[in-house]
């Protein structure tokens, strides 16, 4: 497990992020982002790396326990809770395929377009479908914490044949994308993940 703070896209001023940890399943960071019209600039989360990439059609079992706490939703920012999993290669690799998770949506719109909705242990979630081989998978319903049985959601994109048949888990992340804070301070609280 690591713990990474993850500003990834916080270039032109604006910010300022700090991430204090406990453990990998207990962590905070308090972030003041300026609304400036972007996208995502940072991703603050905990990650799960898969050292022997096994194939998702070898594994019987894989599940996530997750929990976290948000600012008031009367904030005018944008951010969503959200796993960012990544099959057959990390960013980066040229052949990586990116599936998110989102649990708690405050205000941001997927990359791509809604194509289908699933349901996973009577959870519904409206999928979308981006560039770059990127699914993200939205909760019609917040959630800020629980289980996740990984391995439907995986299973239900390789029966539609948004996956191949033989695709690799690589490693699994849960934390906030952060679009604006609306400049003003605010606390992402995370009590719980593991994989």
């Amino acid at each position: 497990y690591t713990v990474a703070n993850n500003m990834w896209n916080a270039g032109g001023g604006g910010i300022s992020q700090t991430l204090s940890a406990c453990s990998p399943s207990r962590w905070f960071v308090n972030a003041t982002v300026a609304d400036d019209g972007g996208g995502v600039k940072t991703y603050p989360n905990s990650h799960f790396m898969f050292n022997n990439e096994p194939e998702i059609s070898s594994l019987n079992s894989v599940t996530s326990t997750f929990a976290q706490s948000s600012p008031a939703s009367g904030n005018s920012g944008t951010w969503e809770d959200a796993y960012d999993i990544w099959l057959n290669g990390l960013p980066g690799s040229g052949n990586q395929d990116e599936v998110m998770i989102w649990t708690e949506n405050h205000g941001q719109i997927p990359g791509g377009s809604p194509m289908a909705t699933a349901t996973f242990d009577g959870a519904s979630y409206t999928a979308w479908r981006g560039n770059n081989n990127l699914v993200s998978f939205v909760a019609n319903t917040t959630v800020t914490s629980g289980t996740l049985n990984l391995l439907q959601f995986f299973r239900w994109l390789i029966s539609k044949g948004w996956e191949p048949a033989g695709s690799t888990l690589i490693q699994v992340d849960y934390g906030v994308e952060i679009v604006s804070t609306n400049s003003a301070p605010e606390t992402f609280s995370f009590s719980a993940f593991n994989v």
